[in-house]
């Protein structure tokens, strides 16, 4: 190796960096340049930098097609060709496209373009979802090293002599030194980390930028990239030696586990806590998280089959529309063809450039620079606090102490003196090239790939292996014969037809056009949602190999023995032999890793599809040989091991493995070889492999719905091989070339959502199962060694061992390639069990045409009724025309001429599609949008019922693990004969455990299930029966409960069971846990598993209840009625008799599809799909108890079995009894139904009577709009006859009658973005229904703790006393139970009061001051006055009312605390407690910002103005056909598109007064009925014999009459003002709300249209004074060359037809839509990352207060002795902490806001912004002492929020040393900081990462070609007034784009903005409100006389259906 090179060797040159560098916190270059006003026009023609050079062949090709188009056209038909003909034309041998054989109409282009471009702008969707995601995972990487790097700064150091854990070791100078350096090397292995993370992501990948690919040598000695480069930070020879030897993508984990060895030393020396090791291990391993998710993005590319038909799709279609120009453009035709190619292939390119951020080209994240940031901060910082930390330490040391500080800096002055040296060579080289010195040497450059071609894009075509085209053969086929028989039926029954109507067997497009958007979209969204599933798959592979490598390095880390200088050293567990026990112990547990992985892989693979060469193996060959795996599980058993694993089931092994872990884990935590935490981080670790399992299960149980893919298949296969009918008139002897590419597109795309769906098979694209577990096994193993050689130095003790030598063999038989040769077969594949929620598409070369006609299981049947009314509708028609218009015979020999005679009057009515073109495109929006959120809901729920399974699973594992008593050789062994008398108890409470959670599931599955529903057979069916029978359950309640359980149970309402039963296994686990038969730790994890189980249960109701609300589906339901029933009417003029065939088929195809949504929105019903939640619980139920036996066979336990399983055995098989038996008075599941969401009737002519309510739909809020509509129907046909007359045949022939093209695919677009709004408002609405469930399962999960924690020692339990004085203590926590329980409900009801009556008064405006809130609270159930004393209101009453809820939480934590001190509850109880009521205060901050956060004015303005003149307009397009009926269709249309509108407005505001709304009332009153039961059922059989207990928990709940005051409404417009200011100041101080929101008035649609200021129309003034510029040169150039009397575009040069427009409008309107939609989710991110910053502030604020305090008198720690002195300390440090709280937000506000964009005026300094800070409030100015001020300056900007959190954890840590502040507590507040940097890492994202400028700048450019293209079509129709329309475009267009610029940056001081200064004075008052709570620290017990009795209609604690 040369010297110069050599890691670590003087003299060696500084690596300089050969990219480009940027500012790190400025954005890269964006589209626009805010200085210049036409920079749109400059940006437009730029070449540098964007994508047009990679384009640049497809544009070339385009123009030559262009050429070849009009030359084709003049060969085979002429000149005369022109897009229309009429009686007009001097020209008698004019010819339309439909005449010539090579020109083609542009219907089909078009719908194919909006198909098409969907596809495209939803691939560059993915690709910067995979762009913005590589960000946010570098953020992360960002953020862990830093924390951890603060961890070190200030957890990592030796106690002092005045903290809690000093026992009298003076540390030397040198021993602190030695603690300062090891600081120092554990921030050189995390930049050596992040290196190491730098290189595997991009280096290894692409290179150097100038050399492109090297060798790994050159790489990791040279590193020329790096800054700071790898070189620098080398230890020694040996480490160099030692990584070069190591793959590069595991050098981060042993990284990783060399920083955990250094801590875990210092752990065991007590320099450091085991929380603060476990926060160390917990970022680490987040690190690596988000380095697992970099390596998905560069390793899962969108899939080759996917692209590949997008790229066949766009070549036939790009180079084919100069076919549909040459007709318009003549000669021009290449100008269209080259902007179309640029469009298409542009947006193409765009996804192409984003997939991959981490390479050298641009758009790319440098790496380089954050890696150099990690650098320069961390080392700041560990200088800035280790100064600090040094003058702490130097007031009470002498010299000595304070020189070993100043030593120890030398070592971070040598990587300093490094940092300004490179930082001054990289300054003079930024702007260099490579120079000599840099060169590489030749032999490390690995020789690049071969090129691509320039023309790929062409060859694309002829590509077949690897694609989708060999699994479409058959239907290419297929499409050739029907297309040979379409082509010979013309030929023989037509001859040569001039029209489709001459010929009966051509069939019209109309009906086609119609059905192609809906289908369209239902295939894109099923490629995505099978996208989804094949990306979803990655993720759970390489969470599952995260937590498998996870589980390997914390416990070759952490479980060994004491070290010579570690305390508790001793030579027996130094020997050699122990050692070598403890290593075998630990390859065990690799062991058993392999194998659970192995197990999860048959599961996924083997079981179900078998080897790769399509043999089934029986699970005897699956287990003995394991072919396909590597290492082969069958290499790694031991003997025998085999036939003890065939008997478990194969889905339960991989639990009985992790059981194994799990029992190896807890024997040594209590041998005291590893600590407890670390014990428990490897069981959070196996729960996630687990649930990672878990996930993968789902993916491949849970197809899409039978139904979906069966009707989807059904309209593919109708429209597919019909369309060589419409092609055979229209291509002639070309057809088969059409009809080819229609099945390739189509089929296609089908083809490749099929084989995407299920990514664990042997069949591309696919995840290699074998080589993910070749990669864990060999890594996990280098783990091992090198931990080993680390840790203990017996790295040959690890050799030596048997099992070591087992695992290496293994690996020996596993050398060889990971592929597998797979082939085109998938093999038979077994059922997918009970948990398949439905059937599977069926798969074969057939499938596509057998499956279509199938009836079972598909929605055919419930759409009967729709179809035949269409199929009557259609022959009426037909039966009206033979009766009106026909001119002779009758109906049956009726031909299409003869139908629609040109003299009928009825032609009005049945001659034109135009009104469901436009109406059509919003009609498939809504259904397609509607069955996509359908079927998010059903895969959803398929996730909540797999986390349900998991926590049950999760805790039966934990059951058996940790539940148990210490065996022989563990520290509480108390010998054989005691051991087996407990264990006799464990054994009934292990039985009786797992009975109940078969009880908790089955009382889920009943409420969500039979509650609703009944039984298949019943529907209703009474709550008494279903607890006493339960026939439906498998184990049924029949057998799982004693006929005393059920009388029990049956007195408690169906939703408050789940909990009861919760309560009940946690009172068990908890008496256990103070028995010491189970840690604290474990007990908690239980405790955490069972509250995700009702987490899960909640959720699973959300999604039953939460259906799509009843507006949104009448609109759908109303809108589709009129399209499916007036489209007969169209297809009578256009299918004469047959029209009844195209009816059905677009009935059947549109109602199929709302059936499918409908059916899959509720997916726990009895009829499919669905998720058998009986089948769910079985496997459950037969799981554990196969897990308890082999447990139980282990442990040594009595018995695994109890009464429960034996009448379980006894029952099945039992017949079923008579369910017509007698009912009680409980509630049917009809009325249960009725009290749920309203929702549309499912009756089967639902569809008709649903259509045309009107009570609580939004007909009533579009009047307006339907009779504009209308009575502009009615201008339009009067203008047209005033002045064009009654002789207008054709849009052409009149100066206001429009072609439908324009409006047609506008629509399209306007339809999408309607559409998408108002799901974004489902979406608010939705979340705000996940708020309040959050809400609801805190509160609860609250007083569940509280119930079984807050309790006195029961008998038998340590520290049990008896007694009068235990009767009084029991009689104290029972009556601070009850406080607590009093408190959630006041906090309920502040919650409520702040989303609704706060805001808005009581209902229909009337006036509720805030004392009557406070006293009467009309709306409130239970009320807020019967919860307050007449005291507390007056203090109240001084409290903001956003700030009341933190008040009550602070009060709640206070009473726990000084519970928690005096020892009535555990920490982890307590802090579970405050963890609870913290989260209540995050989810009221979600609900607030669903409040306060509307969609911007400016972007709903700019829609409702495009949606305004599209509307207004579209009568001018009707009026030619439709005549004097024109009304109609344009009220209709009015009425569909602004009651989609409307309904987006109804649904974004859930805490209103007006329905759709969220109840709060009945919420808040079920959440305070709940928790007294579990209050009451949390009594223990003692406390409920003493009246006081029962007497204290009763008062509470006694009913007494509501005392109300007469509700006084405004009646002056002073007290109206007053109620509006009142509710003002309530939005502005709930989030201090800038924006102007949407106003409400009936007529706002139309008055804030054409508001001008404060909007984007000033923003666009240049664009919109351009257009209609462009306009007068149009038409004055048309006038100059052509004369004033052209009136087609054929007849000038200049005058251009719609075509291009037509087809360009669909990309360039999504990628508008989407860019703003884009744009709006960072707007609404930014207000959520603020939002997490002032909830971490402010929790961070309670939990000082309610924590850190000295101990009172009566609680352990109390001294009089000096309490004053650290009072005054505390109190004081108390005052410093929440000045440095405000300086954090000052200094991320300035740095978010005020370094970007100054103050309002302009730019300012940096010294400004520190010295006056003008709009901070509170201000630095006033924050910061001078000195402060002084060393910030010398601090970056970027740096500074960290030194002020470091600052505040220096304080806590300090107090938390001296016992002021518990550990949990403490570390909590660290958390909370963590949590508001990432919040400022989610606003510096925002900030720093807009669109990437090559999106921008296509986007930009065309748009400038459409808008200043467009004033020449408009030219023809508009003559001189065409500037109008011109500006128009302009507007809409460039106003869409500009509302997408203005809220990308929500950060600026440009509306709408987000006012950071307003949420830092919140902050300030907030705080300060909490810090000055003036309440006695004291229990609330003694103040409980003095409380008013609860209101309410019933006795919550006596009811039996509360």
């Amino acid at each position: 190796m040369p010297d110069a090179g050599a890691p670590g060797s003087e003299g060696r040159p500084i690596p300089r960096y050969s990219a480009k560098k940027r500012d790190i916190f400025l954005p890269p270059r964006t589209a626009i340049l805010e200085a210049d006003d036409f920079s749109f026009v400059k940006e437009c023609f730029r070449w540098r930098g964007t994508v047009l050079r990679s384009i640049l062949p497809q544009l070339i090709a385009s123009v030559i097609m262009g050429f070849v188009g009009q030359v084709a056209k003049l060969y085979f038909c002429g000149p005369n060709v022109a897009s229309s003909c009429d009686d007009s034309d001097d020209d008698e041998d004019c010819k339309t496209p439909e005449d010539c054989a090579v020109t083609f109409d542009p219907t089909g282009h078009v719908v194919v373009a909006l198909i098409l471009s969907f596809l495209l702008v939803t691939r560059v969707e993915l690709a910067q979802d995979r762009y913005f995601g590589g960000k946010k995972n570098f953020g992360a990487i960002y953020n862990g090293l830093r924390d951890i790097n603060i961890a070190f700064t200030v957890f990592l150091r030796a106690p002092r002599q005045d903290e809690m854990n000093f026992h009298g070791k003076e540390y030397t100078p040198l021993a602190m030194q030695e603690l300062a350096r090891d600081r120092v090397e554990l921030l050189r292995l995390t930049n050596l980390l992040y290196a190491f993370i730098r290189q595997v992501v991009r280096e290894q990948r692409h290179g150097y930028s100038d050399t492109g690919p090297v060798e790994d040598e050159e790489i990791i000695t040279n590193d020329r990239a790096g800054k700071p480069c790898i070189a620098s930070l080398w230890k020694d020879e040996a480490e160099y030696a030692e990584y070069k030897g190591t793959d590069p993508w595991n050098r981060p984990n042993i990284v990783m586990a060399h920083i955990q060895a250094i801590c875990e030393h210092h752990r065991r020396l007590g320099h450091l806590s085991e929380k603060g090791l476990m926060d160390i291990y917990t970022e680490t391993e987040k690190v690596m998280g988000e380095l697992k998710g970099i390596e998905r993005i560069i390793t899962t590319p969108i899939p080759h089959s996917y692209l590949h038909m997008l790229d066949f799709l766009l070549v036939f279609f790009v180079y084919t529309t100069p076919f549909v120009f040459s007709a318009s453009f003549k000669y021009a035709t290449f100008f269209p063809s080259f902007v179309i190619a640029l469009a298409f292939y542009g947006v193409n390119e765009l996804g192409r450039a984003l997939e991959d951020p981490f390479g050298w080209k641009e758009p790319n994240h440098d790496l380089t620079q954050v890696g150099w940031r990690i650098y320069r901060e961390n080392t700041i910082m560990h200088e800035a606090i280790g100064a600090m930390d040094h003058d702490d330490l130097s007031k009470g040391s002498d010299d000595e102490m304070r020189l070993a500080h100043l030593l120890v800096g030398e070592d971070v002055k040598r990587i300093q003196a490094h940092r300004l040296e490179e930082e001054s060579e990289l300054g003079a080289s930024k702007s260099r090239e490579p120079g000599p010195e840099d060169e590489v040497d030749p032999k490390y450059i690995k020789p690049k790939e071969k090129a691509e071609s320039a023309f790929q894009f062409l060859l694309v075509v002829f590509q077949v292996k690897g694609t989708v085209i060999p699994s479409i053969v058959t239907q290419l086929i297929l499409s050739q014969l029907v297309a040979l028989f379409a082509f010979g039926s013309m030929i023989i029954v037509c001859d040569d037809p001039d029209s489709v109507d001459n010929c009966p067997v051509a069939v019209p497009d109309e009906a086609h056009s119609i059905m192609a958007t809906v289908m369209g979209f239902l295939l894109v969204f099923r490629s995505n949602i099978s996208y989804d599933r094949y990306y979803e798959g990655k993720m759970s592979l390489g969470k599952m190999y995260s937590g498998l490598r996870n589980l390997n390095v914390a416990f070759a880390t952490f479980m060994r023995t004491e070290l010579e200088d570690e305390p508790g050293y001793d030579s027996f567990h130094a020997s050699d032999s122990f050692r070598q026990k403890l290593h075998e112990d630990r390859l065990e547990v690799l062991r058993l890793t392999n194998i659970l992985y192995a197990f999860v892989r048959h599961t996924l693979r083997e079981h179900r599809v078998g080897l790769a060469d399509g043999r089934m193996p029986t699970d005897a060959q699956i287990l003995g040989e394991d072919e396909q795996g590597k290492p082969s599980v069958a290499a790694m058993f031991l003997e025998g091991e085999v036939d003890f694993w065939m008997n478990i089931s194969p889905n339960n092994r991989p639990n009985v493995v992790m059981g194994k872990i799990q029992y190896i884990v807890e024997h040594h935590r209590r041998r005291g070889h590893i600590s407890e935490r670390a014990a428990f981080e490897v069981y959070l670790q196996c729960e996630n492999v687990l649930e990672a399992w878990k996930a993968t299960e789902r993916i491949v149980s849970t197809p899409i719905p039978y139904s979906y893919l069966h009707m989807l298949n059904f309209v593919l296969f109708i429209f597919v091989y019909t369309c060589p009918f419409i092609f055979s008139f229209t291509f002639r002897g070309f057809l088969f070339i059409p009809s080819a590419i229609v099945v390739l597109g189509f089929y296609g795309i089908a083809e490749v959502g099929r084989v995407m769906q299920d990514p664990f098979n042997y069949t591309e694209p696919f995840h290699n199962l074998t080589a993910v577990g070749w990669r864990m096994f060999k890594e996990n193993l280098q783990i091992h060694e090198k931990v080993s050689a680390i840790v203990a130095k017996d790295q040959q003790l690890l050799y030596n061992c048997e099992m070591y030598k087992k695992l290496h063999s293994a690996m020996q038989v596993g050398r060889g390639e990971t592929s597998m040769a797979v082939t085109t077969a998938q093999g038979t594949s077994k059922e997918h069990g009970k948990e398949a929620a439905s059937r599977e598409m069926g798969i074969g070369n057939y499938a596509f045409l057998t499956e279509v006609f199938k009836w079972k299981n598909t929605v055919h049947t419930k759409v009967v009724p729709q179809v035949v009314i269409a199929i009557a509708v259609a022959l009426l028609g037909n039966v009206t025309v033979w009766h009106l218009c026909a001119k002779s015979g009758n109906l049956l020999t009726m031909s299409a001429d003869d139908a629609l005679p040109e003299n009928c009057d009825a032609t009005q009515l049945f001659a034109t599609a135009t009104a469901h073109r436009l109406v059509g495109n919003i009609t498939g929006f809504l259904l397609v949008f509607r069955t996509y959120i359908a079927d998010y809901r059903f895969y959803e729920g398929k996730k909540s019922l797999g986390a349900l399974f998991n926590a049950l699973r999760n805790v039966n594992v934990a059951f058996c693990s940790f539940l148990r008593t210490d065996l022989d050789g563990e520290a509480s062994y108390v010998g054989d004969q005691v051991q087996l008398e407990v264990n006799t108890q464990l054994s009934k409470d292990h039985i009786e455990l797992r009975r109940l959670s078969s009880l908790l599931f089955a009382f889920i599955r009943q409420a969500i299930r039979e509650q609703r529903h009944g039984y298949p057979e019943t529907e209703e069916v009474s709550d008494a029966e279903l607890v006493h029978e339960d026939e439906a359950g498998s184990p049924s309640l029949k057998s799982l409960l004693s006929d005393q359980e059920k009388d029990e149970y049956a007195n408690f309402n169906y939703k408050n069971r789940p909990n009861i039963v919760v309560t009940r296994m946690q009172a068990i686990v908890e008496h256990h846990r103070r028995m010491n038969h189970i840690s604290e730790r474990g007990a908690f994890d239980i405790y955490h598993e069972l509250e995700v189980c009702l987490q899960s249960f909640q959720d699973m109701e959300r999604i039953v209840g939460t259906r799509m609300p009843y507006q949104y589906l009448h609109m759908v339901t109303f809108i589709l009625f009129l399209y499916i029933y007036t489209a007969p009417l169209v297809f009578v003029g256009l299918f004469g008799r047959l029209a009844f065939f195209p009816s059905a088929i677009l009935a059947l195809g549109f109602y199929g599809v709302y059936e499918i949504g409908r059916s899959i929105e509720d997916p726990f019903t009895y009829t499919e799909p669905r998720h058998d939640l009986t089948a769910a619980g079985w496997r459950l139920y037969s799981e554990t108890l196969q897990l308890h036996e082999v447990m139980h066979d282990m442990s040594g336990r009595p018995e695994f079995q109890g009464e429960a399983d034996r009448r379980i055995v006894q029952n099945k098989g039992q017949s079923k009894p008579d369910y017509a038996r007698v009912r009680d008075n409980s509630k049917s599941a009809a009325q249960k139904k009725q009290e749920g969401p309203q929702t549309l009737s499912e009756a089967g002519y639902g569809f008709i009577t649903e259509a045309f309510k009107v009570k609580d739909t939004i007909h009533l809020k579009v009047i307006p709009q339907w009779v504009t509509g209308a009575a502009m129907g009615l201008v339009a046909q009067c203008a047209k006859l005033n002045v064009c007359g009654s002789d207008v045949t054709a849009p052409g022939d009149c100066a206001i009658t429009f072609e439908r093209y324009a409006h047609t695919t506008v629509g399209s677009v306007l339809a999408f973005l309607l559409v998408f709004r108002t799901n974004l408002a489902y979406d608010r609405y939705y979340e705000a229904k996940t708020a309040l469930s959050n809400i609801h399962n805190r509160l609860r999960n609250l007083n569940m703790g509280v119930s079984v924690f807050l309790r006195s020692p029961r008998k038998g339990e340590p520290n049990y006393e008896g007694g009068k004085a235990h009767t009084m203590k029991m009689v104290r926590l029972a009556q601070d139970r009850v406080e607590l329980l009093r408190l959630t409900a006041l906090l309920m009801g502040f919650i409520r009061q702040s989303l609704r009556e706060q805001r808005l008064g009581y209902p229909g405006g009337r006036f509720a001051s805030d004392h009557h809130l406070l006293q009467e609270d009309l709306y409130g159930k239970p009320s807020i006055g019967a919860l307050l004393t007449k005291t507390e209101v007056e203090e109240y009453k001084k409290v903001t009312f956003n700030n009341r809820p933190n008040i009550v939480v602070a009060l709640i934590q206070r009473i726990v605390e000084h519970n928690r001190r005096v020892g009535n509850i555990c920490d982890r109880g307590a802090f579970d407690i405050y963890l609870e009521s913290k989260s209540v205060l995050d989810e009221l901050k979600s609900c607030e910002r669903v409040v306060t956060t509307p969609v911007p004015f400016q972007y709903l303005q700019m829609m409702n103005f495009v949606l305004f003149f599209f509307v207004f307009s579209a009568p001018f397009v009707f009026s030619v056909d439709f005549k004097w009926m024109t009304w109609f269709p344009s009220g209709i249309l009015a009425m569909a598109y602004y009651g989609i509108d409307a309904i987006g407005k109804a649904i974004e505001h859930p805490f209103d007064w007006e329905k759709p709304n969220l109840d709060l009332t009945s919420i808040g009153w079920r959440i305070y009925c709940e928790n007294v039961q579990i209050q009451r059922q949390g009594l223990s059989p003692e406390e409920e014999e003493i009246p006081a207990v029962v007497r204290t928990l009763d008062e509470l709940a006694v009913t007494t009459p509501r005392v109300t005051m007469p509700p006084s409404a405004p009646t002056t417009d002073a007290e109206k003002a007053l109620l509006l200011s009142r509710r003002d100041m309530a939005l502005r101080e709930a989030m201090l709300s800038t924006q102007k929101e949407w106003p409400d008035g009936p007529w706002a649609w139309f008055t804030e249209v054409l508001l001008y200021r404060g909007t984007v129309f000033e923003r666009v003034l240049p664009q919109i004074i351009c257009a209609a510029g462009m306009g007068v040169v149009a038409q004055v150039t048309k006038v100059f060359l052509c004369g004033n009397n052209v009136k087609k575009e054929s007849q000038c040069l200049i005058t251009f037809g719609t075509n291009m427009h037509s087809i360009a409008v669909t990309i360039i309107g999504f990628l508008l839509v989407f860019r703003t939609n884009l744009s709006y989710e960072k707007y609404y991110d930014g207000m959520t990352n603020l939002g997490q910053m002032y909830t971490s502030m402010r929790n961070v604020n309670i939990a000082l207060l309610a924590f850190m305090r000295q101990s009172y008198e009566g609680e352990p720690g109390y001294s009089k002795d000096g309490f004053m002195v650290r009072s005054v300390m505390v109190r004081e440090d108390l005052q410093e902490l929440r000045r440095q709280c405000n300086i954090a937000y000052a200094f991320i506000r300035q740095l978010v806001r005020d370094q970007r964009h100054g103050y309002p005026t302009g730019k300012v300094d940096d010294d400004e912004l520190l010295r006056n800070d003008k709009h901070g409030a509170p201000s630095l100015s006033t924050l910061l002492t001078e000195p402060e001020r002084e060393l910030y300056r010398g601090i970056e900007p970027l740096n500074r929020p960290n030194i002020a959190f470091a600052n505040m954890e220096r304080i806590i840590e300090r107090h938390r040393r001296l016992g002021h502040i518990y550990e949990q507590a403490a570390f909590e507040v660290y958390h909370e900081m963590e949590a508001v940097m990432q919040g400022l890492k989610g606003c510096e994202f925002i900030a720093t990462t807009p669109a990437p400028y090559q999106y921008l700048q296509m986007v930009q450019f065309l748009l400038f070609v459409y808008v200043y293209s467009a004033p020449f079509v408009f030219t023809i129709t508009f003559s001189w007034i065409t500037p109008i329309p011109s500006m128009v475009v302009a507007l809409g267009f460039y106003g869409i784009n500009e509302i997408g610029v203005a809220i990308e940056d929500p950060f600026s001081w440009s509306p709408p903005y987000h006012d950071m200064s307003g949420v830092g004075t919140r902050i300030f008052n907030e705080v300060l409100a909490i810090h000055s709570l003036q309440r006695s620290s004291k229990t609330a017990s003694g103040q409980a006389s003095e409380k008013k009795s609860v209101k309410g209609d019933e006795i919550p604690g006596r009811i039996t259906n509360g």
